[in-house]
């Protein structure tokens, strides 16, 4: 029995709106159908296939969706981006093909049409962006002006305070 009013997230599986579960279950199943691209050509036409009906059925490109049509898992659609066991030429073609599916997840999220944290997780995940903060800890000129470094901070005030008496 499920609880309708859990906010638990995986309860919203339960909550999509009707005919949801049948789009997104044809759709995957003709994804599913043709197997894995025999060369460089075919691939590169699989996916751009892909992308085509992700356009015309208005259905989200993702990496596990891609891999998919691709025939293959998630984890061989990687290898083939690290050039693991195909050519360099294989290896752009899916290469470009990520950089679509992180460009759609980049511009949805920048346009307000994607949750920040939904971004935030995909981006991270598939596309490798990592939170970071650096500090510059040198001290030094810049035309005459002196830059205070991270050591400096504490001493801020202090300065502050001897030019203002």
């Amino acid at each position: 029995m499920s609880n309708k009013t859990s906010n638990y997230p995986a309860n919203q599986l339960n909550n999509l709106p009707s005919g949801t579960n049948a789009n997104l279950i044809g759709s995957i199943r003709e994804l599913a159908q043709k197997g894995r691209p025999q060369n460089e050509r075919e691939l590169q036409q699989r996916i751009d296939d892909f992308f085509r009906f992700c356009e015309t059925h208005d259905f989200r490109p993702g990496i596990e969706s891609l891999s998919l049509s691709l025939g293959t898992s998630r984890q061989t659609f990687w290898n083939w981006c690290n050039g693991l066991y195909v050519s360099q030429e294989w290896m752009e073609i899916c290469l470009t093909a990520k950089q679509y599916v992180l460009t759609y997840i980049e511009a949805a999220s920048l346009s307000g049409k994607l949750n920040p944290a939904t971004s935030i997780f995909v981006l991270k995940n598939w596309g490798n962006y990592k939170d970071s903060l650096s500090f510059d800890e040198t001290v030094g000129t810049n035309k005459g002006q002196r830059i205070l470094g991270v050591s400096d901070l504490p001493q801020l005030g202090a300065e502050l305070e001897e030019s203002e008496e």
